[in-house]
């Protein structure tokens, strides 16, 4: 397994549950409607600014596209293990190092074993909570009639997350002229 070595000699390594760079962008990989409910600017990392949105709320396609563009920009894949989900994480006392036990989520990987425990100076948690669905424990939920659903797994024909009569969205193209000036502030 590749390591990123840092200045410290401390070992870095990435897992993720899905396939590919997202940030739980996969959970909706099938609906190519789906724009962002936030201004895009707020969607690029404070380290790197991206002046180059397209639209005021981009759509999926092109939030992905910065995410991937970041990781290949910083070299992250080599150090990334995708479709592996962390099991736990304990403190290994004698020998100062945290000891993490993953299990391989399917694809190619797994014909090689299904888990593995990987040893490192520090585990740093993104864990993506929100794609997990987990209704309210509300009395009598269960005889409820209607439409029942998370956003987590929506279902996209349905429901429409911030209707725009509640909540303008304003979305436009974003000018190359308003683009070139991002470059220069932020």
């Amino acid at each position: 397994m590749s390591m990123l070595e840092s200045p410290t000699g401390a070992s870095t390594n990435i897992r993720d549950a899905v396939a590919t760079v997202s940030l739980n962008l996969h959970s909706y990989s099938l609906v190519h409607f789906l724009t962002a409910i936030v201004w895009s600017h707020l969607y690029s990392f404070s380290f790197e600014q991206n002046p180059d949105w397209t639209r005021e709320y981009p759509g999926q396609e092109e939030i992905l596209e910065y995410l991937m563009g970041i990781a290949q920009k910083y070299e992250l894949y080599p150090y990334t293990r995708f479709n592996t989900a962390v099991d736990a994480a304990f403190w290994e006392n004698a020998a100062k190092k945290w000891k993490t036990t993953v299990s391989i989520q399917g694809g190619k990987d797994a014909e090689f074993g299904r888990s593995y425990t990987v040893t490192s100076d520090f585990p740093v948690s993104g864990v993506g909570q929100l794609n997990v669905p987990n209704l309210p424990d509300i009395l009598a939920l269960d005889e409820f009639r209607g439409k029942l659903m998370h956003s987590a797994r929506c279902d996209w024909s349905y429901y429409q997350r911030f209707p725009n009569w509640a909540i303008p969205r304003l979305d436009a193209p974003i000018p190359s002229w308003k683009r070139s000036l991002y470059r220069y502030v932020q």
